[in-house]
């Protein structure tokens, strides 16, 4: 068991080794938060960096802030990848869907980045869901079961 706070840790840790050029803000709420993820911290970690790494790709050239966002709510971790007014493009969307259709076709590497992130997080017992209309603040959110709160110190 891990707690939230250290698959935070982890893509912060990624973010800053290397050195983005586009910032990224990342925030738990509630900041207090102790309850815990039945997971591999590197896989779940590299996965959810994965998606992150995409998502900034796909909107290079948008210099609005990036904000990655914990929440959790009962039972679930909500991982929101949201850049203003942003949307992941129908070309990385129809690639994705494709691949769906027939996984033993070639993949680009964003696509493969998309692959990677929604296989981590399926493997977790998680969902991804991809937002490709105005409707929705983020590019795409990740939500992951939540297991126990983690014993006081």
């Amino acid at each position: 068991m891990v707690a939230v706070h250290e698959i935070l840790k982890t893509i912060t840790l990624q973010c800053e080794v290397l050195r983005l050029e586009t910032p990224v803000d990342c925030e738990l709420a509630p900041d207090d938060d102790k309850r815990l993820l039945d997971c591999d911290m590197y896989l779940l970690g590299g996965g959810l960096a994965n998606l992150l790494f995409l998502c900034l790709l796909e909107t290079r050239g948008d210099k609005s802030p990036f904000r990655l966002r914990f929440t959790c709510r009962e039972n679930n971790l909500h991982i929101t990848f949201e850049k203003a007014k942003a949307r992941l493009s129908r070309e990385i969307l129809q690639r994705y869907e494709a691949w769906h259709r027939n996984p033993a076709a070639p993949v680009d590497a964003h696509t493969a980045m998309l692959i990677l992130g929604e296989n981590a997080v399926k493997q977790h017992h998680g969902q991804l869901t991809l937002h490709a209309s105005s409707d929705s603040e983020a590019l795409l959110e990740v939500s992951l079961p939540l297991g126990l709160k983690s014993p006081s110190v």
